[in-house]
């Protein structure tokens, strides 16, 4: 029999036995979803600082929330003429965004650790990956009246755990999320092309690169 949301609050180690009980594909036993966002990761010299999206340039940018997406897309639009965006995201990792925030999977022990498993993978394996997060964050969430539980990185790296209450619409893929703005108005188109961290990207990954810079307009701004 699962835990309740009440007798979970009143345990010592809430994140252990959540952890402990979690059977999803993606979102497996002894796992955790941690926020994509790391306080201290602003470098404070930066000319333009967008809130919610970490070191900003022209034009790259860390994980971003829901929010800090849209500041940028708007960013470009008024600096440069209304010109479109389009989107390339070169996670690695499965991600998905609660409540318009970025979370990705991290082994209970190690939540500052990417997880090793995800290196090399293709785009099509990734986000069937992350559409199979998705379905366990929202099954789990019915075991606990509607909640998932997140972590998330304060100010002096010090890790802390919080529920959050989620529907259906509040959890999306980064695809669902960006199909979402461009339903919603915003000029924007979006590729996954996934690289690994530190190294250099694959001969297939700038064929895909190149093929959406030729295939786009000449005003299109690349994120």
């Amino acid at each position: 029999m699962e835990p309740s949301l009440t007798e979970i609050a009143e345990s010592i180690d809430e994140m252990s036995m959540v952890a402990a009980h979690r059977i999803g594909e993606v979102l497996g036993s002894r796992t955790v979803l941690k926020s994509d966002h790391s306080p201290a990761c602003q470098i404070r010299s930066l000319r333009h600082r967008v809130e919610g999206a970490p070191n900003f340039r022209v034009y790259g940018v860390a994980n971003p929330t829901l929010d800090g997406i849209r500041s940028v897309i708007e960013m470009v639009w008024s600096l440069r003429g209304g010109r479109p965006v389009f989107w390339h995201n070169m996670r690695e990792e499965p991600a998905i965004y609660i409540n318009g925030t970025p979370f990705v999977i991290r082994e209970l022990e190690r939540p500052q650790k990417s997880m090793l498993q995800n290196k090399g993978i293709d785009r099509d394996t990734l986000e069937e990956m992350e559409a199979r997060l998705k379905e366990d964050i929202l099954r789990e969430a019915k075991r606990y009246e509607g909640a998932i539980m997140v972590i998330h990185e304060a100010k002096d790296g010090q890790f802390f755990h919080l529920w959050e209450h989620i529907d259906a619409d509040s959890v999306q893929t980064p695809l669902e999320l960006y199909k979402f703005l461009e339903a919603d108005g915003y000029p924007v188109k979006y590729a996954r092309v996934p690289i690994a961290d530190g190294k250099a990207p694959k001969s297939s990954d700038f064929d895909t690169m190149t093929s959406n810079i030729t295939s786009a307009s000449k005003d299109t701004a690349f994120v």
